[in-house]
């Protein structure tokens, strides 16, 4: 691998018995000092199983790192459930589709594996349990989002241009006050329905300035909703297509539209939906954290990994079945859980 001189590798047990884990967790982490405690609780609250987790500390410059570590050593110390941790340190900016790759091919023994971003705060009591069953019940699912779902993107262009390059050595980072991760004092409410589902070919569920709403549903039944493609976060895959299927495009895909162009890849490949299910979660859009490298290495390192995911794109899924994309359109369909 590429990266591997850039990585260092520790990993933290509290138990030296074998475990086969059920389900693991990915959590990709750049400068999120604030926050990353309550994410880390989130997940750890949150599920029930024994515990397999991997962080990625993805070029922290704050104290990331060292908050992550302390984190790390109080759980093993105190918890009774079997748990064991994985993190990996890179001194060079991955961004988050590589980093989940690298992540993912570390778990090769749970069937199933969910990525939660380091600005999404996981609040679905047994949120391990109930993602299991989904999978167990519905075989031809390849991934479930607790965000959304929609259809692919049709005006689909290569995402760097030159001009773009420009634009992130400028990007100066805007450090945002500390904001409280407590639920906010009015929710939302954001009713499900079929008839919404079936009306047009928007996006259906949390996305835009809605994503902190907690879905409700005007009847007791719950459903999971099928469409083209799902929004990522938090974002659970099935272990054995992702190995099938070659994992995420990292190359043509560092920062965005990965998980798209995957999705087209398990329809074609594998005739697998993807699907949306309101798992409860806190995510506010000011928590994503911004990357601004200041040294002038790490900079044209930055450069060079973005020209090249332009000139490999050409030959991405997304672009090169782009016609068939403006005429296929899966038939939208609601399970019950």
């Amino acid at each position: 691998m590429a990266f591997s001189k850039h990585i260092s590798t520790r990993d933290f047990r509290n138990n030296n018995q074998s475990c086969n884990f059920q389900i693991g967790f990915v959590v990709p982490v750049h400068n999120q000092q604030e926050l990353i405690l309550e994410v880390l609780n989130g997940i750890y609250i949150n599920t029930t199983l024994p515990l397999r987790l991997i962080i990625v500390l993805d070029h922290c410059t704050d104290k990331t790192e060292s908050i992550v570590l302390g984190w790390v050593k109080q759980i093993i110390e105190v918890s009774s459930r079997v748990i064991s941790i994985t993190l990996l340190t890179s001194n060079v900016n991955l961004h988050e589709t590589l980093a989940d790759n690298i992540a993912f091919r570390i778990l090769s023994e749970p069937e199933i594996i969910v990525d939660v971003q380091a600005d999404i705060i996981l609040l679905e009591k047994n949120f391990d349990l109930k993602v299991l069953a989904i999978f167990e019940k519905y075989q031809d699912i390849a991934a479930i989002s607790a965000r959304g779902t929609e259809s692919w993107p049709r005006d689909y262009k290569a995402q760097f241009s030159i001009r773009n390059f420009l634009k992130v050595l400028r990007k100066q980072k805007i450090e945002s006050p500390a904001k409280t991760v407590a639920y906010p004092a009015i929710r939302k409410n954001l009713v499900l329905t079929i008839e919404n589902f079936l009306a047009d070919n928007l996006p259906f569920g949390r996305f835009g300035n809605d994503i902190n709403s907690l879905p409700t549903y005007p009847a007791n039944e719950k459903f999971i909703w099928l469409k083209e493609t799902v929004m990522r976060g938090p974002l659970a895959f099935r272990n054995s297509t992702l190995k099938d299927l070659g994992y995420l495009n990292s190359i043509s895909h560092p920062l965005s539209y990965d998980d798209h162009e995957y999705f087209l890849r398990v329809w074609r490949e594998k005739k697998m939906r993807v699907a949306f299910y309101p798992f409860d979660y806190l995510s506010e859009l000011h928590w994503g954290s911004e990357r601004a490298p200041k040294a002038f290495n790490d900079k044209i390192f930055n450069l060079m990994c973005q020209w090249q995911a332009h000139v490999n794109s050409k030959n991405s899924a997304l672009v090169k079945y782009k016609e068939e994309l403006f005429e296929t359109y899966l038939e939208k369909e609601c399970r019950p859980n």
